[in-house]
Formats: C-alpha cells, structure tokens, sequence
C-alpha cells in the first residue's frame, strides 16, 4: 500500500497529528465536539461510565482520540480510505488508553452484534452534493440532513436505552428535520452549544435514546 501523504497538521493536548490525503481536517465543528467529550460527556454519564463508543466519520481521528480517554472501547468508522488511514496512524501516536477498532465502512452499516453507550457523529452538513473523498466530507445533500438522517435511522439499532447520540448540524441545513425525525425514533433531543458565524450557525446537539417516544425538542 503506497504511503499516504501528509495534507494537514492538528494540535489536541498539545500532542501534533497528521492528516492523510483527502481526510477531513479538524475544523470548529470536530472542536465543539471534542470539547463536549472532554468536559460534558463524563457528567451526561455520570457514574456508570462509558463501555463502548462509536465514532461514525471519524476523519482524521481527533474524537476518537478523545474519546479513548473516558471509554473503555471504541469504534472508528469511515468510507474514506484516507480517514481510516489518519485515524490508525494518530490513535498509534496518541498511545490511546483504550481497546479500540478502525473499520473503513459506509455509515454504521458495517456494525451488527453492537450495543454502545455512546455514537458521536460529526456528519457532512452542507446542503450540496459534491463527489469525491473530499467532497463527500461535507456534502449533506438535500437539506443538508440526507447524509444524517440516513446514518441516524441506524443509530436505535446500535445504541443502548439511554444512551447517547452526539452531532453537529448547520443552520444552514434543515435542522428542525432532523430533529422532528430523531424524536419520532424515540429520542429527547436538545442543543447543548452554538458558534454563531457571520453565515451560519453550528449547533451541537444531544439526543439521548428512551426508546418509547422522545419527548420534544429541549
């Protein structure tokens, strides 16, 4: 297999990384993310911990590097051969505490006798269709919620009752959607942080799974 080639650098407790090829690079939406898991995560979970996480598009690896550091077990999973290639290489450098799989699959569909505490899903949001391995890191098709509707119609089968589902969404996008959508699914969603631009706002947003019929929007 021909060596990957560095496009990119990112810094995450003060340890420097890679980004190989086309694998997207950590932006303000992978920073809101890992600030959740870093500072609200081990409160959402309180004293029963975390068994399993799962990283759905994990990039360059940077959530699931941190998501090494309060779960017991992780799996990463991404399309992009690029991403699956950045992830193993930083999880090696970050000497990460934690069992852990790399899987090179499309959504959640490579998953089957699975039972996580946790899914984080940093999802392309951008309401375009763009081809390519690039393109596909932020394209979200119509409404800018197809790409993660179709990845969250998976998440029930995979996570435990009261687990949590973890993503960012864009203002730009139909977001109001997606959440009617997670709710008729059986999840109480709320926002949980915004980044306000000049275009767009970020929104990150919990959904925790009651499996009987969410309770609205928080």
């Amino acid at each position: 297999m021909p060596r990957k080639e560095v496009t990119g650098v990112f810094t995450l407790h003060n340890v420097q990384y890679v980004v190989l090829g086309d694998a997207y690079e950590p932006s303000d939406d992978s920073y809101m993310l890992a600030n959740y898991i870093e500072k609200a995560l081990p409160k959402r979970l309180g004293g029963r911990g975390c068994r399993l996480a799962i990283d759905v598009g994990c990039g360059s690896g940077i959530l699931t590097i941190e998501l090494c550091s309060v779960c017991r077990e992780v799996i990463a999973l991404d399309l992009s051969p690029d991403a699956v290639a950045s992830t193993i290489a930083n999880l090696k450098k970050s000497d990460a505490p934690c069992l852990y799989a790399v899987v090179q699959g499309d959504g959640l569909s490579p998953l089957i006798y699975v039972k996580a505490d946790l899914v984080v899903f940093n999802p392309p949001y951008l309401p375009v269709r763009d081809e390519g391995w690039a393109g596909i890191a932020w394209s979200g098709g119509e409404g800018g919620v197809e790409v993660f509707l179709e990845v969250a119609s998976c998440v029930p089968r995979i996570l435990r009752r009261g687990g949590v589902f973890v993503f960012v969404l864009s203002s730009l996008g139909d977001v109001d959607k997606a959440v009617r959508r997670l709710t008729r699914m059986g999840f109480v969603v709320r926002v949980v942080d915004r980044k306000k631009f000049f275009f767009e706002e970020l929104l990150l947003l919990e959904a925790v799974y009651d499996a009987k019929g969410g309770a609205g929007r928080a």
